[in-house]
């Protein structure tokens, strides 16, 4: 049931009642017809019961009305046409190329740490100054590190005194063992001599006895010489064990006992019997040679640690970093400072998960710096075989060519850390669909909301959009050319609406 009346006819009703009002007031009330119409005269009265009833009949009445004062009628009336602004998609030609934006960064760094406990006595350079390789980059003290050096030096030349000793005791015990073979020789030639003498002298006393047994030499003679045939021969004995003794080691079974070979000539055996008689004093020498070398050793590791203490640079770089000053203490593995090879630079950014597998190594590319005002050519050097697990994104690396880099082409040179706009040509341009930017509503995740007219109706259609273009984005899903859409929707827009389009 409606209560809504027309508006003259609530006004009308307004009229009548105050009218009645007034007849309640006065008294003198007239009724012509359906209306009521106070009396042409009538006298002032005091109100009257009727008076309060028509009141409160007013009051009632005007509560009826009032709530539906001014509405228009909904039985045959019609809503206006919103008015919008229409965009017809189209198509457009873009590069077919991947871009994104990142930061460049250094293909190469160093971080020079102390390799000793030490204190740091010398910074030769700060940071951004520019060293080559060689370049002494820090100077550290150690006293402990000196004193090894110095006791190392004093144990190296004992050790090569003692080995000049032993050298010198070996060709002494060389000389002693020839000198002993030559007396043996010479003890075997007076032994033969003296074999020759004891023959002949019995020879004589042969001689001797057949002329005593004949008369023709005394008795004493005979003793005399009897004597001496016997001397001869106890001094052929002693020389035997003379020669035996002298022997001692210039045996075969010697060689034997020693690990020697036996001797295949009187040379060899020469040789053999010097070295079995100097083995001592051989095994002497080599124990001096092991020493020295030990020696050698210690203070080659002394001299290594005292090397360590003049840092230097193992490449051609900037200093990116200082940690330490001059005169601090440093601990073994301390950072001091941080090299950075800026004429190695690539730029690094971030693509999605369907770009990065349209990329190989080696596409060519283009780095633009902002900060050098400057375009550099490159090519791609690595795609990351894992995703970021928060982002969703593989990491790509341009590695820029070090000939641009020098040529500067840009008014400064490019360094680490600088805004990097990158693009990689994937091939020939290809055509996209694009709709206003402005005309997408409830972007997230690639993905959004138009409102396409069809007629003198809009309807809500969900998109996924790709990269902007401008004032444009391109439109993967969603839409067909020619598709016509609301340019800029306002929040109110609902699916259905009519609309009407303008200029």
């Amino acid at each position: 049931m409606n209560n809504d009346i027309p508006v003259h006819e609530f006004n009308k009703v307004i009229a009548e009642t105050g009218a009645a009002i007034a007849c309640f007031l006065t008294g003198s009330c007239g009724f012509s017809g359906k209306s009521l119409t106070p009396r042409r005269f009538f006298k002032p009265r005091f109100p009257s019961p009727a008076f309060w009833n028509g009141l409160i009949g007013f009051l009632f009445l005007s509560a009826l009305l009032l709530p539906g004062c001014g509405r228009p009628s909904a039985e045959g009336e019609t809503e206006a046409p919103r008015q919008v602004r229409g965009a017809v998609i189209g198509e457009q030609s873009i590069p077919n190329e991947i871009s994104g934006f990142g930061t460049l960064s250094f293909l190469k760094k160093v971080d020079v740490a102390a390799p000793r406990d030490a204190v740091l006595a010398v910074l030769n350079y700060r940071e951004g100054d520019k060293v080559g390789p060689g370049d002494t980059l820090a100077l550290l003290e150690n006293p402990q590190i000196s004193l090894a050096v110095g006791r190392a030096q004093n144990t190296f030349s004992q050790a090569k005194a003692s080995l000049d000793l032993a050298r010198s005791r070996l060709l002494e015990g060389e000389f002693q063992a020839e000198a002993q073979l030559l007396n043996l020789e010479k003890a075997e030639a007076e032994l033969e001599q003296a074999r020759k003498i004891h023959e002949e002298q019995k020879r004589k006393h042969r001689g001797e006895e057949t002329l005593y047994e004949a008369g023709g030499v005394t008795e004493e003679a005979i003793r005399t010489g009897r004597f001496s045939l016997e001397s001869e021969e106890e001094k052929i004995r002693l020389l035997e064990k003379d020669l035996e003794i002298r022997r001692i080691g210039f045996r075969n079974q010697d060689l034997a006992a020693g690990g020697l070979p036996l001797p295949k000539n009187e040379r060899e055996q020469r040789r053999l019997y010097i070295a079995l008689a100097t083995a001592t004093l051989r095994a002497e020498f080599q124990a001096a040679q092991a020493s020295l070398q030990a020696a050698a050793k210690e203070l080659e590791s002394a001299k290594l640690a005292e090397s360590e203490l003049v840092i230097k640079s193992s490449m051609a770089g900037t200093v990116g970093a200082l940690y330490m000053e001059a005169g601090e203490r440093v601990k073994q593995e301390d950072k001091i400072l941080t090299l950075m090879d800026t004429e190695s630079l690539y730029g690094v950014f971030p693509v999605r998960e369907e770009d990065a597998l349209r990329l190989e190594k080696g596409m060519a590319a283009k780095v633009s710096l902002d900060g050098t005002g400057g375009t550099y050519e490159g090519a791609v050097d690595l795609v990351a075989p894992i995703a970021d697990s928060q982002s969703f994104t593989f990491s790509v690396r341009v590695l820029l060519s070090p000939e641009n880099i020098a040529g500067g082409m840009g008014e400064t040179l490019p360094k680490p850390g600088m805004f990097a706009r990158v693009s990689i040509t994937l091939g020939p341009p290809r055509k996209v669909m694009v709709a206003p930017d402005s005309a997408i509503l409830n972007k997230k995740d690639n993905q959004g909301v138009v409102f396409v007219i069809n007629g003198n109706t809009v309807h809500e259609r969900e998109i996924r959009f790709g990269m902007s273009l401008g004032e444009d984005r391109e439109i993967e899903t969603g839409l067909l050319p020619g598709d016509l859409v609301v340019a800029r929707p306002d929040g109110g827009l609902r699916d259905g609406v009519y609309v009407s389009l303008v200029e």
